[in-house]
């Protein structure tokens, strides 16, 4: 009897986990969403991506190249410079895809909490911090 009871005590808590999970708003977005700097890039063997090495060498310091990402929005701003690109991130397959001429698919690990790199196809990434609020 007392078998029986904690074997329905835990598939009811089993139940109930799973329905929190199912319930539970994703915020997929929140990883990426936000101010960012970058940091570094590291080019790949074929690195093609010219719009941010000339992005890159409009500045003296490539460090004053920031990112902003919404829900579904990035904003990039290097000195004058500003680009407005629409962007979808897919959390299961780490994959940001963002929109402009052609899209430009980028795959998106999170180092730390206050570092991340998107990586292109040919292998060139970018390494972003988190940009610190100013007073």
């Amino acid at each position: 009897m007392k078998l029986k009871i904690i074997i329905i005590l835990v598939v009811l808590a089993a139940a109930v986990y799973f329905i929190f999970k199912m319930i539970k708003p994703h915020n997929s977005e929140s990883q990426l969403v936000g101010n960012w700097k970058l940091d570094s890039v590291k080019t790949g063997a074929d690195s093609n991506l010219i719009y941010f090495m000339l992005l890159s060498s409009m500045q003296k310091d490539s460090s004053e190249i920031d990112f902003l990402f919404t829900k579904d929005s990035l904003f990039t701003f290097a000195g004058d410079e500003k680009d407005t690109n629409a962007y979808r991130f897919n959390e299961k397959k780490n994959e940001v895809t963002i929109q402009g001429d052609e899209k430009e698919l980028y795959l998106f690990n999170k180092l730390n909490d206050s570092t991340i790199t998107l990586t292109a196809k040919d292998s060139t990434s970018l390494y972003l911090v988190k940009a610190r609020k100013q007073k």
